[in-house]
């Protein structure tokens, strides 16, 4: 029985217990097992807790802390030195970055969709496919030609995005993938010639016209 009860007796609930017991003296023994077991039943005391979705969960506390935030500033004398100026300003630039990201967490899946097609759209529109540009292939043919990429005249990089600790910055075609390098390789784009170098372990995972470019200046 108290397995069976596990949750209702030490989970996360508020429980009511009624146990059933009988006045006839051949039910005695029954009875007095019954009541022994409520006696150390409610002696369990639980501690209820509120279920709730993550990431709503999530929201609440970044409310409470904005609201916290605010209480504090207005709080505070406007009069203050140098150093509470700066302390409000910070807690100023906090308040509007947990703003920021609740109105990001509130975004609905479909409206993140529709900001996604729309950067994916601007950014193939920006594509000037008039010069010599590169596009992905895929075996299934609707994800065919989703990845244009433009070289216009000068040196383009090519190679993963990288940190906000990376030299050099990223590269201005971003790929992603376990066979990208951070600096991949390089395109020479010249009165609509375009000449690709790649070194190291860059070159031995890039290919023209299906010949490896490994060992080839």
């Amino acid at each position: 029985l108290t397995r069976l009860l596990q949750n209702a007796l030490g989970g996360s609930s508020k429980t009511i217990m009624i146990c059933a017991i009988s006045p006839a003296s051949s039910n005695y023994e029954e009875t007095l097992s019954t009541l022994r077991y409520a006696d150390r039943a409610k002696r369990i005391k639980n501690a209820a807790t509120i279920n709730e979705n993550p990431q709503d969960k999530l929201i609440r506390q970044l409310r409470e802390e904005n609201e916290k935030l605010r209480h504090m500033i207005g709080t505070q004398s406007p009069g203050g030195g140098g150093e509470d100026q700066e302390a409000m300003e910070a807690k100023q630039a906090e308040i509007a970055a947990l703003e920021a990201a609740l109105l990001e967490m509130q975004k609905s899946f479909a409206e993140r969709l529709s900001e996604a097609q729309a950067r994916a759209k601007e950014k193939k529109e920006k594509a000037d496919l008039t010069q010599p540009h590169i596009a992905n292939l895929n075996e299934d043919e609707l994800l065919t030609n989703k990845l244009r990429f433009a070289f216009n005249q000068g040196t383009t990089r090519i190679g993963r995005p990288a940190d906000s600790q990376t030299e050099g910055g990223s590269p201005e075609v971003t790929l992603s993938g376990p066979g990208i390098m951070p600096q991949h390789a390089t395109v020479t784009a010249t009165d609509n010639t375009c000449v690709i170098t790649a070194a190291g372990d860059g070159a031995a995972r890039t290919f023209v016209n299906g010949a490896s470019l490994e060992g080839k200046a």
